[in-house]
């Protein structure tokens, strides 16, 4: 799974979660970490996850219990997982609406 790779894979990411946009929250699909999150839906335009999710299909979060834990390396792995992802959804997406419409 995606969440664990990106957290095994990190020695200051703690917790890793994936939420999808249904409607107008986000969902936790999927999450790597010691701790559960009271956090499973989240209505987009709240807080910290739901404003950053106004104009997208989904969203990784990540926590650290480091201060400034995070770099341009840690960016630029993100960004290039969330893009791959992003297709993955899509296409996954596309493949139920087209045999919804059959």
């Amino acid at each position: 799974m995606s969440v664990e790779i990106l957290r095994e894979n990190s020695n200051h990411f703690d917790w890793v979660g994936i939420y999808l946009v249904r409607e107008n929250d986000l969902f936790l699909e999927a999450y790597a970490g010691d701790e559960e999150t009271e956090h499973v839906r989240i209505p987009i335009g709240e807080g910290i996850c739901g404003s950053a999710a106004e104009e997208v299909l989904g969203e990784i979060d990540i926590d650290s219990n480091r201060l400034s834990a995070f770099n341009q390396e840690d960016r630029e792995i993100l960004e290039e997982g969330a893009s791959l992802l992003a297709c993955r959804i899509e296409s996954q997406y596309m493949t139920s609406h087209e045999s919804s419409a059959l």
